[in-house]
């Protein structure tokens, strides 16, 4: 796809009717949108190793999405735009069957919240980066980049507190969407070699310091019931900022070097680790079978 120039932002890259022209031309593309740059340095790694050459992965950042195209229920940021963008080429008839598609985070989504549009890929779990968020790998990842020995309890414990959070955004986006979402980590604490997490103090900061404070006993009630009786795959129901941000906020308390100790710079440590095990990742599998059979040169 080439840069054109139309009546957009400097920032954008591309219209969806410029797309729409390139794909209805372009049969034999195998190209990709996603939510943004970390999806974008995975996949492209994944190609990479993969000799994956015919097909190209963009930031849906590079797409000016008009307002009119976005629906409440999916929002207004990167995953609304790249869900917005999959409908409209999946209602469009000119375009080769197999040559674009979207790829979003399942993120708080049942799968019956999103319509099975043609074109849009949901990640298998909530996002591309969920594969790690297990406690074998999660261990692993934190004595070998923080070189500080974690125990089962705390490994434990962090996958806890995420689960945790990540209803407690589900309960944000169902009764309070207004709400501005809390850094969890000022509720995070060691008590002796045991890492605490204060979900009272919280939610106070989430819901009272922002004149919500009526709804604290049912996001209490709401949230641990929901938390309690998560008996599947943690891996559904962890949201990667929080994943990142905690380990962080644990990293931090037990004094490793400040400058590890940062989400943006440690979930580069991710990427790895996703691609050690992609093999038997369903997401990938399906990207490599998707566009490997398209080997040839790209135009």
């Amino acid at each position: 796809m080439v840069r054109f120039c139309e009546n957009i932002g400097e920032e954008y890259r591309f219209t969806v009717s410029r797309i729409i022209a390139t794909y209805s031309l372009e049969q034999d593309l195998r190209d990709i949108f996603v939510e943004g740059k970390s999806d974008v340095c995975v996949l492209q790694e994944y190609a990479r190793v993969n000799s994956i050459n015919n097909s190209k992965i963009y930031n849906i950042d590079d797409v000016f999405i008009p307002n009119n195209m976005l629906k409440p229920p999916h929002g207004s940021g990167n995953r609304g735009r790249v869900i917005a963008l999959a409908e409209t080429l999946s209602e469009h008839p000119d375009l080769g069957y197999d040559n674009v598609f979207c790829l979003a985070d399942k993120d708080l989504d049942q799968l019956e919240d999103i319509p099975p549009y043609r074109r849009l890929w949901l990640t298998e779990f909530t996002c591309l980066e969920a594969y790690i968020f297990t406690n074998e790998i999660t261990m692993q990842i934190i004595n070998t980049f923080f070189c500080k020995k974690i125990d089962h309890d705390n490994v434990r414990e962090i996958m806890r507190t995420c689960v945790y959070l990540y209803f407690a955004r589900k309960y944000k986006k169902d009764k309070a969407p207004s709400l501005s979402w809390v850094d969890p980590s000022n509720s995070i604490s060691m008590e002796g070699a045991s890492l605490i997490f204060d979900s009272s103090n919280f939610l106070e900061r989430m819901l009272t310091n922002q004149g919500m404070a009526h709804l604290t006993e049912d996001a209490k009630e709401t949230i641990a019931r929901m938390t309690d009786s998560h008996n599947t795959d943690a891996r559904y129901a962890i949201h990667k900022d929080d994943y990142f941000r905690v380990i962080c906020r644990y990293a931090k308390l037990k004094r490793c070097d400040a400058n590890l100790c940062k989400p943006e710079v440690f979930s580069r440590v991710a990427l790895s680790h996703i691609l050690n095990g992609s093999s038997k990742y369903s997401t990938f599998q399906k990207y490599l079978e998707w566009a490997k059979p398209s080997q040839g040169a790209r135009p």
